[in-house]
């Protein structure tokens, strides 16, 4: 029997055709609302920041100091994972999530460069919300779903953040 990851886990394309593969899938006519999250489901997150990462290691000459590219975006993805969780439990603020998952990420790489870690952080912040990258056939999915349903996206990132994201990435068209 095969297992199957959480329905969270499928990029819209594939979560279409999971809802497929039921013997009796539900019916999408009874729908009149459809919902997306914005973050790993339409937008590409794990592509956009490592993106905007290797131009925060290129404009700041972190290669030199930090030669394993892959180590340090699996070491950051876990500390923010991490952070995120504290944060909606409520026993960290904002700001402590932004700055946080960075210093602990390059202590972990074995730099602590107050000054560095604080400009790395800045030009991420700044440069991943203006990365583009959707799923593959998220575009067309919904177009396809705008001429039948009223379409959403739900978010629990920082809105100012979220706004860049959906306006640059094109998806304004299709929720405006």
């Amino acid at each position: 029997m095969t297992t199957l990851k959480p329905i969270t886990d499928y990029p819209i394309t594939e979560y279409l055709f999971f809802l497929s593969l039921y013997p009796k899938p539900p019916s999408l006519k009874s729908y009149k609302h459809l919902f997306f999250d914005l973050d790993n489901t339409l937008w590409d997150f794990r592509a956009n920041a490592r993106e905007a990462f290797f131009g925060v290691f290129t404009d700041l000459n972190l290669f030199a100091h930090i030669p394993d590219f892959e180590l340090f975006l699996a070491t950051y993805e876990k500390n923010n994972e991490h952070l995120w969780l504290e944060y909606r439990k409520g026993k960290i603020k904002k700001d402590t999530l932004r700055s946080e998952r960075f210093v602990l990420t390059f202590r972990e790489m074995g730099m602590d460069d107050p000054a560095l870690i604080a400009r790395a952080s800045d030009l991420y912040i700044q440069s991943a919300p203006k990365k583009t990258i959707l799923f593959n056939g998220v575009h067309e999915t919904l177009q396809y779903l705008k001429e039948k349903y009223r379409l959403y996206i739900l978010t629990n990132g920082f809105s100012e953040i979220q706004i860049q994201k959906i306006n640059l990435s094109g998806l304004q068209a299709i929720y405006g």
